[in-house]
């Protein structure tokens, strides 16, 4: 039974077996292993003579012993042999299914909404008690990180079994945490670990006592601790942060302690009374708010990375986010007064976003460099793959929003798409939707063109303008293969290479809320108003694999190393 190869992607070698043929059965003939060689014939004289005898048996047409034992030895080593090359065979197909293994696992671990199975209706496997987003969940190689008093804990994210437990003296957060709702979480490779009252989302301005910080590891190991001081800053001797009021000392990305304050003294204004301009409909805010100052330490070490300012632009657009609005029992706004000092801080992946008073910026986590249109008061930067997405709706086409939108000049609004330093790499027709969900397989980006999708190569380069009538601009799935939408009666796939209509499926999805996929199966978590449900779509030919009830009440649903899990007011569930 000879191997014959199929055909196959380019990252599998898939092996078969095949009955022999007339074409293939002279590669394992079926003689016996006495028998004569093939195409070989008994020697005789001519007619009426016999051949000399050679083995003192003259006269007799039987086989030589002698020549019928090395025939023998001959079939035994071609057997031999034969099954030699059968077994190297079998072990090589072995080997190059590991490796593919081996490959499609990092690949989906790696990718964005990517599970590593996902062909059958998920059921809780495991569960902790906890509160999302009250309770901070960060997550490191094979676990995910939660609180518990003093102490910080790691649970398995197969078993859900502790892994590892790290004591403290006071309640410690340890991050970077995971945002609410959290499609898409950066796993760690090292956690930094800050005591709870040094962490300050809104700054209380207030004095406290120095603080330890720690660098632990995926395993919960310390790797290195320093004491910092809130008063005195990350670094005491630097002239450019000497009047710096640090509002935010917080867990950063990649072993890094972020820390953001306001420069200067509390500006005029601060507390004053409010009035709506009658005219503009906005706050009349007098006084400025003071520019925002951030810096990324190590944690390990103490050395500052970087020191990016960031100025305050105080304007109409901006007057809102600098009002303190007192209300009254019923809800009716009652008066508001100035606050000209708040800021708050996160980080999303290679991304460190500032928000408050006049203030709303995204700045590179590796450099400080900023990356958001400082003249688009919406101007947000989100992660995506090895590339950044600078989007000026403020989020809204990363939620999901249909349409074309278009700015005060009447020009169509475009996403651009940055590299880590912000440097432009190309700027898009209309907006750029990434999708919700990749396997690590599509190679494309996907934007908006008056109204139709249009899939882009890496570089800006145009590939497919897709059959996307009625439907909006958003993309669910994308692998090598199939490109998922939303339609107006349900999902459509189009091919990746071409744009061109593969499959059509009619179903009543209501809001697609989230999406992963496995390569094979797109899982869409859906809401009717009722509650959420869970939808499997085999993505070959589109129809429904499977479906399941959600979970009640709030929660989110996180692809973390290609594990699913759900997190809800009340519990850390893992799907599988």
């Amino acid at each position: 039974m000879p191997l014959r190869r199929r055909a196959a992607s380019a990252d599998r070698r898939t092996f078969e077996f095949v009955d022999a043929t007339d074409h293939t059965s002279d590669a394992f003939d079926d003689e016996p292993l006495d028998a004569p060689p093939a195409g070989a014939r008994a020697h005789r004289t001519p007619h009426g003579d016999r051949a000399a005898p050679v083995d003192g048996r003259a006269g007799t047409d039987e086989p030589d012993p002698a020549a019928r034992a090395a025939s023998r030895r001959h079939r035994m080593r071609a057997a031999l042999a034969a099954a030699g090359a059968l077994a190297v065979v079998l072990a090589g197909m072995a080997a190059v299914d590991a490796v593919t293994s081996r490959n499609d696992r990092a690949r989906l671990v790696a990718a964005e909404g990517a599970l590593l199975q996902a062909d059958a209706a998920p059921h809780v496997t495991w569960s902790l008690e906890a509160s999302f987003p009250s309770d901070p969940v960060s997550f490191v190689s094979g676990a995910v990180v939660v609180s518990d008093g003093s102490d910080v804990v790691g649970y398995g994210l197969d078993s859900g079994e502790e892994a590892w437990r790290a004591s403290f003296d006071d309640p410690t957060l340890c991050g970077p945490s995971a945002r609410w709702p959290a499609s898409r979480v950066r796993v760690q490779e090292s956690l930094v670990c800050v005591p709870g009252g040094i962490v300050r989302p809104g700054g209380d301005g207030g004095e406290h006592e120095p603080a330890t910080v720690t660098h632990l590891g995926a395993d919960g190991q310390v790797l290195a601790s320093h004491e910092v001081d809130v008063d005195e800053g990350p670094d005491p001797s630097s002239t450019e942060l000497g009047d710096v009021r640090w509002k935010v000392v917080a867990p950063g990305p990649d072993g890094g302690l972020l820390w953001v304050g306001r420069a200067g003294p509390v500006p005029e204004g601060q507390g004053e009374v409010v009035e709506i301009d009658p005219e503009t409909g906005s706050p009349d805010v007098l006084g400025n708010a003071r520019d925002a100052v951030a810096v990324m330490q190590d944690a390990a070490t103490g050395a500052v990375r970087w020191i990016a300012t960031v100025s305050a632009e105080s304007s109409s657009d901006t007057a809102f986010s600098c009002v303190r609005w007192d209300s009254t029992q019923d809800g009716e706004r009652q008066e508001g007064t100035a606050d000209l000092d708040p800021l708050w801080a996160f980080t999303n992946g290679g991304v460190v976003v500032l928000q408050g008073c006049a203030v709303n910026a995204s700045l590179s986590a590796s450099t400080g460099a900023r990356l958001d249109d400082p003249a688009r008061a919406d101007d947000e930067v989100v992660p995506f793959g090895d590339r950044l997405l600078r989007d000026p709706t403020g989020g809204v086409v990363m939620d999901g929003a249909a349409g074309q939108l278009y700015d005060e000049s009447g020009e169509p609004m475009r996403s651009v798409v940055l590299a880590d330093d912000g440097s432009e790499v190309w700027e898009a027709p209309g907006f750029v939707f990434p999708p919700s969900a990749t396997d690590g397989t599509s190679t494309s980006w996907f934007a908006s063109d008056e109204g139709e999708l249009v899939a882009f190569d890496h570089a800006g380069e145009r590939r497919w303008v897709g059959e996307t009538a009625g439907r909006s601009g958003r993309v669910l799935v994308a692998t090598r293969e199939v490109v998922v939408v939303p339609t107006s009666s349900g999902l459509a796939g189009l091919d990746a290479v071409t744009g061109t209509e593969r499959w059509t499926l009619e179903i009543a999805l209501h809001d697609v809320q989230q999406a992963f996929t496995d390569g094979r199966t797109a899982v869409l978590r859906t809401n009717d108003g009722t509650g959420d449900r869970l939808v499997g779509i085999d993505l070959a030919g589109g129809r429904v694999a499977w479906e399941s009830d959600g979970a009640d009440g709030y929660s989110s649903l996180v692809a973390a190393e290609g594990r699913l899990l759900q997190l809800t007011e009340h519990s850390i569930d893992r799907l599988g």
